[in-house]
This record gives C-alpha cells, sequence and structure tokens, in this order.
C-alpha cells in the first residue's frame, strides 16, 4: 500500500476506534423467519473426554495403579514370557519389553521377589522373539541394506508385508531399554543386563545411520530417539563402559542440535516441533513437551528445558478457557492422554497456568490397554516409558488460572478468545462452550463479512498491510483494539476497528468500518463463528466427561433451529442460544445452514453427526487441510448498524443462563 494511503487508512481507523469506545448500541431489530427443526441428540467426542488435570494423580495412586498392572500383566502372561495382548497386531515389537520395565519400576519401588520370575522370562521372551537383524523387506527409508542391526518391528505377524512404523517402534523399543536397565536391579540376570545394554546401541545405530532419521517427520519421535540414547548412556556408564557412555551421549546431543532442532517451526513469536509437517499436533504435540522434559531431566541442558518451555507457552496461547486446542495438524486425530501429562504437570509450574484444564481422552488415563478374548483390560507396553517416568516422579499441577492480556490471546478465568496472526479471533470460549471458525464461499474465519447477490464473502487481509494492536481498558476484564486493512467488495480497502473486550466466561467483539466504503448493494456482518463444542450433561463420570458437539440452536424469543435442517435458518431480535452459550446483538442474530448436504459443507443433514476431525479427513488427510477445503458451514451472523459515519457490529459471548 503507498504510503499516503496508509496515513489515510490510520486516520479513518482511528475515529472509528472512537466510535467503538463509546458503542452501546441499542439495537431495534425484529425477528424474521425461524426455523422450526428440532434439535437432535447428541454426538460426543470420544477423544475429549477429561481435563487432563482431573486424571487422579500422587504417589499413593499411582502405587495401587502400578501394582494393578503388574497383578493383570502377568495373570495374561503366556507360558513362554510374552506380556504382548493377545489378538494385538499393531506396535508389537516393543509392547512387551515396555510391560516389562513396568514390572521393573514396581520391583524397584516394593522389592516384591515373587515378580522376579515371571520379569526374566519376559525378558528372554523379548530378547528371543521381538529382536530383528533381517532386513524388513516393505522397508523403503532404509540406507544401509543388510546391515545387521537390530530393530524392532511396528507388525511382526505381517512382517512380509513389510510398513513405514518401524522407526518409531524401535525408537520406542530403546526408551524401554533403557527404563528396564535403570530399574532391573536385583532382577536382571548379568545375561540379561549385557544382552541388552548391546541391544540398545544396535538401536540406536538403527535408527539414526542404517534407517533414514525420523522418516515419518513426525518430531515427537525423533525428540524420543535422542531422550533413549541418553537414558542408556546413563546405564552404560552406570555399568563400568564410561567410554561408550560418553561416545553415545556426544551422538545423541549432536543429533539433537544438528537434526531435531532445525525441525522447529514459529508462530506468533513461539517455536514449536511439529507432527508430520503439519503444524502442532493435539495429540503429539503435548508428547513432545513430556519428551523435551525428560531431556531436560537426564542432562540439565536448557536446550531442551528452553525448547520445551517454548512449546508450552505456544500450546497455553493456543488453548482456550475450558481447554480446548482448536487447529493444528491432528494427525492422529486423537487429544493428549496420560503421555502429555508428564511434561505439562511439570511445566504448568513454571509458566504459572492451569494447564491441567487441557482436554484430552481419559480412555488410557496411565497407560494404553488392550482387551483380552476374556474381556479383560490389560496395560500395553507401547507407551509404559511415559507411565514409569511419570510414576516414578510423581508432581502436581499448578491449578491457578492466568489473566492472559497479550497481543495473540486474552483470557479471564472462563472467558478467553484467541487471535491469529493477523489478529482475527479464532477460538472463543465463553458460557461454557467453544466456537471455532465458520466457513462461507470457501474461507474460514471468525469475522466481519460482506453479502451481495454473489453470496456472503469474509473481508480477507490486504496484502502486506500491517496490524496494529494496543491494550484497552476492561472494568473487571482485559481488551485489545486491533487496527487492519481488509479486502471486501469489489476489492475495496477497507479500515477495520475490532475491540475485544473478555471478562469472567464473556467475550464482546466490536468492529467498525467507514460506511461510505462499503458499497451499494452490500451488506456488513459480523459472522460470529461455528458453536463447536461444550460439556455433555448428564454423561460419564470423572474424571471421564464427554464433550459434545453442538448440533443446533435456539432464539432468545423462541424457535430452534437443527444444524441438520438444509437451508434452514433462525433469525432472533436479541440472540440465540448454543448448548450453554448464548450469542447476542443489539442488531439481531441470523443462523442460516448450508443449503445442501455436499461433501464440501459442514454441518448438514449428511454429517451432522460427525466431529470436525472425522469431517475433514474425508477431504484431505491432514484434517487441518480438510478443513481448509470446506466451502460451506452454518452461519451466525449479528448484521452491522449504521452510527454515524460508522458501520458498527457489536456481538457478546456469555452465557445463556
Amino acid at each position: 500500500m503507498p504510503k499516503a494511503r496508509k496515513s489515510v487508512v490510520s486516520a479513518i481507523a482511528m475515529t472509528a476506534a472512537a466510535v467503538l469506545a463509546a458503542a452501546g448500541l441499542q439495537g431495534s431489530a425484529r425477528a424474521d423467519t425461524a426455523g422450526s427443526a428440532a434439535v437432535p441428540a447428541l454426538v460426543l467426542s470420544p477423544n475429549l473426554s477429561v481435563h487432563l488435570g482431573d486424571i487422579p494423580d500422587g504417589s499413593a495412586v499411582y502405587a495401587a495403579q502400578l501394582r494393578q498392572q503388574v497383578q493383570s500383566m502377568l495373570a495374561h502372561q503366556t507360558a513362554d514370557g510374552s506380556l504382548e495382548i493377545q489378538g494385538k497386531t499393531k506396535d508389537l515389537g516393543d509392547n512387551s519389553l515396555g510391560a516389562s520395565s513396568l514390572i521393573a519400576l514396581y520391583h524397584a519401588q516394593t522389592r516384591d521377589s515373587s515378580v522376579v520370575a515371571a520379569f526374566q522370562k519376559s525378558v528372554d521372551w523379548y530378547l528371543a522373539n521381538r529382536v530383528y537383524t533381517q532386513d524388513n523387506p516393505g522397508d523403503t527409508t532404509l540406507l544401509v541394506k543388510n546391515s545387521g542391526r537390530p530393530w524392532a518391528a511396528y507388525m511382526p505377524y505381517t512382517l512380509a508385508a513389510g510398513g513405514g512404523g518401524d522407526w518409531p517402534t524401535t525408537a520406542w523399543a530403546l526408551l524401554h531399554v533403557g527404563d528396564v536397565l535403570q530399574y532391573g536391579d536385583g532382577m536382571l540376570r548379568t545375561d540379561q543386563r549385557a544382552a541388552l545394554l548391546k541391544l540398545g546401541q544396535g538401536y540406536w545405530t538403527w535408527l539414526t545411520t542404517v534407517s533414514a532419521f525420523n522418516p515419518q517427520d513426525a518430531d515427537n519421535q525423533a525428540i524420543a530417539s535422542v531422550d533413549g540414547a541418553l537414558m542408556l548412556s546413563q546405564q552404560l556408564a552406570r555399568f563400568g563402559d564410561t567410554q561408550a557412555a560418553k561416545t553415545l551421549k556426544q551422538q545423541a546431543m549432536d543429533v539433537f542440535t544438528q537434526r531435531v532442532q532445525p525441525l522447529r517451526q514459529t508462530d506468533r513469536g513461539y517455536t514449536f516441533y511439529p507432527e508430520h509437517s503439519g503444524g502442532l499436533d493435539q495429540n503429539y504435540g503435548a508428547i513432545a513437551i513430556s519428551f523435551l522434559w525428560e531431556g531436560w531431566r537426564l542432562t540439565g541442558d536448557r536446550r531442551f528445558y528452553n525448547d520445551g518451555l517454548s512449546m508450552t507457552r505456544y500450546l497455553d496461547m493456543r488453548l482456550g478457557a475450558r481447554g480446548f486446542d482448536y487447529g493444528g495438524a491432528r494427525h492422529n486425530e486423537l487429544r493428549a492422554g496420560f503421555e502429555g501429562l508428564y511434561g505439562l504437570q511439570h511445566y504448568s509450574g513454571i509458566v504459572k497456568d492451569d494447564l491441567g484444564r487441557y482436554l484430552g481422552t481419559s480412555t488410557i488415563p496411565y497407560t494404553h490397554v488392550g482387551t483380552e478374548p476374556d474381556k479383560s483390560v490389560v496395560p500395553d507396553g507401547h507407551f509404559a516409558f511415559m507411565t514409569v517416568w511419570q510414576f516414578s516422579d510423581p508432581s502436581r499441577w499448578y491449578t491457578k488460572a492466568q489473566t492472559t492480556d497479550t497481543q495473540y490471546k486474552l483470557r479471564v478465568g472462563s472467558g478467553s478468545v484467541v487471535l491469529d496472526a493477523q489478529g482475527t479471533a479464532y477460538l472463543v470460549s465463553a458460557g461454557n462452550a467453544d466456537v471455532i471458525h465458520a466457513a462461507t464461499s470457501g474461507k474460514q474465519s471468525i469475522g466481519l463479512a460482506y453479502t451481495d447477490v454473489t453470496g456472503t464473502h469474509f473481508l480477507s487481509p490486504a496484502p502486506d498491510s500491517a496490524v496494529r494492536t494496543r491494550a484497552v481498558k476492561v472494568d473487571g476484564g482485559v481488551g485489545r483494539e486491533v487496527v487492519q486493512s481488509l479486502i471486501g467488495p469489489g476489492g475495496t480497502e477497507l479500515p477495520v476497528t475490532t475491540v475485544y473486550r473478555v471478562t469472567d466466561g464473556r467475550v464482546r467483539v466490536t468492529a467498525s468500518v467507514p460506511a461510505v466504503l462499503v458499497g451499494a448493494g452490500a451488506t456488513l456482518s459480523y459472522v460470529a463463528g461455528l458453536p463447536y463444542l461444550t460439556d455433555a450433561p448428564g454423561v460419564g463420570t470423572a474424571p471421564n466427561k464427554p464433550q459434545m458437539k453442538i448440533l443446533g440452536v435456539g432464539g432468545l424469543n423462541g424457535g430452534t433451529l437443527s444444524f441438520g435442517a438444509d437451508g434452514g435458518t433462525l433469525t432472533d431480535p436479541l440472540g440465540i442460544t448454543a448448548g450453554p452459550m448464548a450469542i447476542t446483538s443489539p442488531a439481531g442474530v441470523r443462523v442460516s445452514n448450508p443449503t445442501a448436504a455436499s461433501g464440501n459443507t459442514f454441518s448438514n443433514s449428511a454429517n451432522l453427526g460427525l466431529l470436525l476431525e472425522s469431517y475433514s479427513t474425508k477431504l484431505n488427510s491432514d484434517p487441518d487441510l480438510g478443513f481448509a477445503q470446506t466451502q460451506q458451514t452454518n452461519l451466525v451472523q449479528a448484521p452491522a448498524v449504521l452510527t454515524g459515519k460508522y458501520l458498527v457490529t457489536d456481538v457478546t459471548y456469555g452465557p445463556a443462563y
């Protein structure tokens, strides 16, 4: 934009800010047509069922859980020593050894000699049956053929078919080797200890020189491999091989600094480790933080600590007040469970925020599990290293909420709004519900939109335009003014001033545009996003309290509209309720559904029962890209009101009752 043009935009925006500051906006809009379709039954999210801080923790809880896990595993151990889950077909290359590490921890804490024989038998079985040295014929990531180095197979019963999962399974197996060695004193025979020390060194060589490093571009796994080498280095030193220990530690740190740290990305001032080239992952991201904390604990090296701290602050910046993190790769479609607790619990005290609010899954609260034919739920050793670390180092959550007033996040109590790099809202939490992006005309946002004969379209950021923000005073809360240039009807550049005000449980957004710049034939509104998530009432017991998708809305003056009523609309002169949330505007609120149940709209009669994560993968294997391909969602719109020379929208999110 030319400099002269910038100054005009700035002057208009400054005047608009004064309008917004005084905006009471008492409207007198009336009801229009209302839909009558009933709001349908709940759709539960099984992968969003617990705030991680609600998972029972502490030394007494962990001791009881570990005892129960060991008893269950031993009751189902096969005659030849395997601790694998019968009928399970994936990750088996590391599962039994992971289960052995849990028995080792139990013995280290209790000195219960009754488990020694079963433990030794399980280690013998693993060494004889789950250590592979012949190349997997289906592995296309090998750099060295016929190396003879050991690796752990992802699906050993279908080895001939090959597969790309051997690298992470081998990294996990290396972690289990370290834990079995650390806690196996008084249990491991001398020959078993020697075999495990040699095996661990072979695993590391295979991970770093035989196979392509981190072939799945899953950075949590890359950090984990470094942790495994550091753990093994400590055990080599403990058992007298100091030179090998020193060499291995140096190799591990070289890999971390030269091959892992360059993988970091930066967003809104924070560095983080992405997953599968898709940005932050809600499951693996929290796990990566746990691995970084363990790397710091093993070495005292600030590079691990600082990376984990930056990533934690990035995650915290993204989290709404309720603990929902919207956006990101979601490659796994799951949310963090116990695997993410280890690092987040430690860092919560460092960042002084209640990271335990993070919504995750309680279906695996302490370890992965599998169900055998006798219907007994048996611990699976796949993620046993996280269980070992947490059970042997019980810390407590920082439980006080942090008021946030930054360029990208405003939060007070149970109300919050998260802004993207352009200062546009993309996650609003208020009234115990979350609102995410809506889509219209193939664009996704929460914000100003115009409607003309061609439909409704979001205003989009002007190329190379600066975004200016400043804090504003709010009684009992925090606020921020954002001034930016957006592109409107016919390519017109519009100076837009938006003020976000957040108090406990409420978010208010006012936006102003010079009326003269919005041409004839176009109307302006604020698209308040897509009401998406809230607690499922009367379902589950603590800590397992599933979340539910919001499937429809009601008018404050009456009437309901199901999001599955294709083409349905609801207009109310005051606003709407969406679950426990109310979205209000002095100018009224209109809700409109996509007109047809096509494959690229959400929600509609065809996919109302699907969660966004499941739906978006049907458009693209990367769910974030899948949602970016969504053409239309339900729209919650508040029309602009002419106030002086400005068109002003005013939307408040808050409790419905």
